[in-house]
């Protein structure tokens, strides 16, 4: 017999950790998520299931909704271990058609709708959902890629006029079981592509139920839901408090990511229980009076990544009237298999995961499936209900990480890649990977997949990706690549968001000559560098601006000392922390108009040469160089009535790779603002002239934007100078505008009041009798009607921002746009505003520029969507329809030959 196979344990201590510490039976009933969900509502049918920011609905509207949808999914095929695509935003509407996938017996597949169109067409072509549930403008992505294969798309909204006869009545089951699939979870895959694990109804029962025995859930607690739905955390949180009568809070998109957001929605939704990974749990706790604005909370869970003893002691510190508890669980075994609940005193050095939950068993084994003794590192297994099905479609990987449990006949065990050992008592202690996967964030990234996909970039020899901790022990991805010459990292980065999420994408690229090797000529990812450790001498910060933005980056990066050539990232910046530097620099006068900004200008002295060389001294009066690489002219973006800006990133990432994109912001809130079109045309047509002193010229605008841009292409023309491309997305021409009813628009108390009608604020008559702005103002908060992001500011900042959008009206209402020979194209809205929709069905459905337009000069494209989400959920089909105008132009050298 090998030594290796001879056990080390005696047969009491086998029996202890084999069995004894995996005595977790408990009864519980044989249902599916949404019978016991059914059963619920015959308890708490008035009481409040859900809200959102816009929408509210009791137990029995969102029953009786689902259940109408759930008939006409029934119709349309969908039946047990059927899948369903689900491409969504963070909704109550969303919450109704996961329901509704249930009722209807099939299996959600949550579509993210930022997943870049590459990976959403896989998950789309592997997982082959019967249809796709989409509301608004997000399904046009999915209707275009799934045209091909004629998989239909229903707007669960948009569509719901069809199914409102259907009965409200509960389905019978039909067929369907617990041992039936409840979704189908995408995660990253090391070979390149992501896969599909399986979980079925019993194990999403066994977890929620778990979960009520051991944090007991009242009626009158409120559970805030703000991961992803595409990750497996967000079943607990989006379930749980539906089956015990408590209350669902629906967290705006991307609002996990904003700690101050976080705060106040705890604060004023009353939120009782809320999940972080300790990362981001974190900034939370960095916030201003986070205790005495936080009350409400008695439970805060973290999992995602390792919980620290520091993160621990802190939590405890900032909220002592919280329960703290670190869970465990991958998501092919339906979310959490273990919990700790961390004390207030005397917190390990190394914070537990804990024990294993109900109805589920833990084993630390060896290579050869056999227990190791307490204290011995080994792999850990996961056994019992929660256990999934497999990943769809990889019967092989199926096979190689679910395998036979050993120790009960039957069942079969989950490989989880992780490291762990037993201590003393039974709880299990987390002691890393075993393989090339990383949680970052709480984000499951298999490195092999971002390095498949890098490595299609051409000219680069090899390339690796590696995952070393920063200076705050937080990890980082980081990527390595072998070319003749370096590349630019924007470039680099840009590619890899075509195809990957952003949070699987490297801030910091690396170039080195050859890959280090080991004797067997083999990749020594142990001997790459690692940024920031290769010893640089260190240059105190030069002048008053460097100074200021150290002092920014030792704040917020706890860095004792940095230098004027220290890098950002190196240092151990991050996405989250990006967020953070932004609100620092405004405290010393400085405005980030954009993230990419710092991931061009990395360190001290280039951010701050940055600044310098605005105008002013200040970005703020500077094109935004969203993205910067591209061989092509740039377009240029004109900010929209409001100043948004927010537009240019999410269209420029949908944007021919090989045009350069900048923004071209507003005038800053705290400067005077400017009132006629024509000046703030020759205003932005300077910061055009900075970046590009030669035409020919590119440019476009959404809203009142598209007016600006109209302006600055006449000014452009005037000069003598080419302009290539005029694009208009959703505009309306003044002119036009001018033959409906007079509205006082030039005064900050209607521009409120238009302020508040964009976010779907509509106010009462008794507002009316509001006769100023600051009494209107007063009005709005008496009553909560502020919208959540505008709540927090202060008086001044609303009324300079209403100042922006009354100067903004006054100058559009006042414009006469001069006629201009020259091809306009014009992306409209496919469903606008009323008197919007009106001129779609007049003047050849021209918004009213066919009123100044040479003849046959104007092109009309019409793109899914409103007004609004043309350019938020239909970003993607926008950026296509101008790519498409964009790369039909002429090349550049036939374009030198026809000027000539």
């Amino acid at each position: 017999m090998k030594l290796d196979l001879v056990s080390l344990l005696s047969e009491r201590e086998r029996r202890q950790v084999l069995f004894e510490w995996n005595a977790t039976e408990r009864a519980y009933p044989d249902a599916c998520v949404h019978e016991l969900f059914e059963t619920q509502v015959r308890r708490s049918s008035d009481a409040v299931a859900v809200e959102d920011e816009h929408a509210r609905l009791s137990y029995a509207e969102l029953n009786a909704r689902a259940n109408r949808l759930a008939r006409r999914l029934r119709a349309r095929g969908v039946g047990p271990d059927k899948l369903v695509g689900v491409c969504m935003q963070r909704s109550a509407e969303m919450l109704v058609a996961l329901l509704a996938v249930f009722k209807a017996g099939g299996g959600y597949v949550p579509l993210d709708p930022e997943y870049p169109a590459e990976r959403m067409a896989y998950v789309l072509g592997d997982s082959a959902p019967v249809l796709v549930l989409t509301h608004g403008a997000v399904g046009a992505n999915v209707h275009a890629l799934l045209a091909r294969d004629g998989g239909p798309v229903v707007d669960v909204v948009a569509d719901a006029a069809k199914w409102a006869g259907e009965s409200d009545a509960d389905l019978a089951r039909d067929g369907l079981l617990p041992a039936h699939l409840a979704y189908v979870i995408y995660t990253s895959g090391s070979t390149g592509r992501p896969k599909g694990a399986m979980n079925e109804h019993r194990a999403v029962v066994n977890r929620l139920l778990w979960a009520q025995d051991a944090y007991a859930l009242q009626p009158g607690d409120a559970v805030l839901q703000k991961t992803p739905f595409s990750f497996d955390v967000s079943v607990g949180e989006l379930f749980w408090p539906l089956l015990f009568g408590a209350r669902l809070v629906m967290a705006r998109e991307d609002g996990h990511k904003d700690p101050d957001y976080l705060v106040r929605t705890v604060q004023e939704r009353r939120i009782t229980n809320v999940h972080f990974v300790p990362s981001m749990l974190g900034y939370f706790l960095d916030e201003p009076d986070v205790a005495a604005r936080c009350t409400s909370l008695k439970n805060v869970f973290c999992s995602g990544e390792a919980l620290t003893k520091a993160q621990a002691e802190r939590f405890y510190e900032r909220l002592p009237f919280v329960q703290l508890s670190n869970l465990y669980g991958p998501t092919e075994a339906a979310v959490e298999v273990t919990a700790w609940r961390c004390p207030r005193e005397n917190v390990p050095v190394n914070v537990p995961i804990g024990k294993p939950i109900a109805n589920t068993r833990m084993y630390v084994l060896d290579a050869h499936l056999e227990p190791v003794p307490v204290g011995v590192a080994g792999e850990l297994y996961i056994g019992g209900v929660q256990v999934g099905r497999g990943y769809l479609n990889r019967p092989e990987l199926t096979a190689e990480r679910f395998v036979a449990n050993p120790f009960v006949a039957g069942e079969r065990l989950y490989k989880t890649g992780d490291l762990a050992r037993f201590l003393p008592d039974g709880a299990i202690e987390y002691l890393g990977r075993n393989d090339f996967q990383v949680k970052i964030h709480g984000f499951r990234i298999e490195l092999g997949e971002i390095e498949a996909r890098l490595a299609t970039f051409p000219g680069l020899r090899e390339v690796a990706v590696t995952a070393p901790n920063d200076r705050a022990s937080e990890k980082h991805l980081v990527a390595y690549y072998t070319a003749p010459e370096a590349l630019d990292a924007q470039t680099l980065r840009a590619h890899l968001l075509a195809g990957l999420p952003e949070y699987m994408v490297p801030a910091l690229y690396v170039h080195l000559e050859e890959f280090p090797r080991t004797s067997s000529g083999k990749l020594d990812r142990k001997a790459l560098p690692v940024p920031g450790e290769t010893p640089r001498a260190y240059e105190a910060p030069a002048g008053e601006l460097e100074t200021a933005l150290a002092a920014i980056w030792s704040e917020l990066l706890n860095v004792e000392r940095v230098g004027r050539d220290d890098n950002f990232f190196e240092l151990g910046g991050h996405s989250l922390i990006t967020m953070r530097l932004a609100n620092a620099l405004k405290r010393y006068g400085l405005r980030l108009p954009s993230v990419a900004v710092i991931f061009q200008h990395p360190t001290v002295r280039a951010l701050a040469a940055y600044f310098a060389a605005q105008p002013h001294g200040d970005a703020a009066h500077a094109a935004i160089p969203v993205r910067s690489g591209g061989t092509e002219p740039p377009l240029f973006l004109i900010h929209e009535l409001f100043g948004d800006d927010l537009y240019f990133t999410r269209l420029s990432r949908h944007i021919a790779a090989d045009v350069p994109v900048y923004g071209v912001p507003a005038v800053p809130l705290d400067e005077p603002q400017l009132h006629s079109v024509e000046e703030i045309a020759a205003r932005k047509l300077e910061m055009i002239l900075a970046v590009q002193p030669a035409g020919p010229y590119r440019i476009a605008g959404w809203s009142f934007g598209g007016v600006v841009a109209y302006e600055i292409a006449a000014q452009l023309l005037a000069r003598g100078l080419p302009v290539e491309f005029l694009g208009l997305i959703d505009s309306m021409c003044p002119t036009a505008r001018r033959s409906r009813d007079k509205l006082q628009l030039g005064n900050a108390r209607a521009a409120l009041r238009a302020l508040l009608h964009r976010n779907g604020v509509v106010l009462g008559d008794e507002a009316d009798a509001a006769g100023s702005f600051e009494e209107l103002l007063a009005h709005c908060r008496e009553r909560d009607a502020l919208p959540a992001h505008l709540a927090a500011w202060a008086d001044a900042e609303i009324r300079a921002l209403c100042a922006r959008v009354a100067a903004h009206l006054h100058a559009e209402e006042t414009y006469a746009p001069p006629g201009i020979a020259m091809p306009i194209h014009l992306f409209a809205a496919e469903h606008s505003f009323p008197v919007a929709e009106r001129m779609l069905h007049s003047e050849a459905g021209t918004l009213g520029w066919g009123l100044v337009a040479v003849s046959r000069q104007l092109h009309r494209t019409t793109v899914p969507g409103n007004h609004v989400s043309i350019t938020t959920e239909h970003a993607p089909v926008l950026g296509r329809e101008l790519s498409d105008v964009l790369c039909s132009l002429p090349s550049i050298p036939e374009r030198r030959v026809s000027s000539l």
